[in-house]
């Protein structure tokens, strides 16, 4: 199809895996499996959500507004 037709869930690949990514770390947060020292998880979910959400602005940037 267009460009117009696949850009609308062109976000969605790389999202999926955060979520389940982030219901992991809720699980983990809920039994409380986080410690001071044991973390390392949680930080690379939150790395792995925040470089996607700067790739799809940059991408929004590119596509939408050129």
């Amino acid at each position: 199809g267009s460009p117009f037709s696949v850009r609308p869930v062109s976000p969605a690949p790389p999202v999926i895996p955060v979520f389940c990514m982030l219901a992991v770390v809720f699980l983990r947060g809920y039994w409380r499996d986080f410690t001071p020292a044991r973390h390392i998880f949680a930080d690379s979910a939150m790395l792995y959500w925040h470089f996607v959400d700067i790739v799809w602005v940059g991408l929004y940037l590119l596509l939408y507004l050129t």
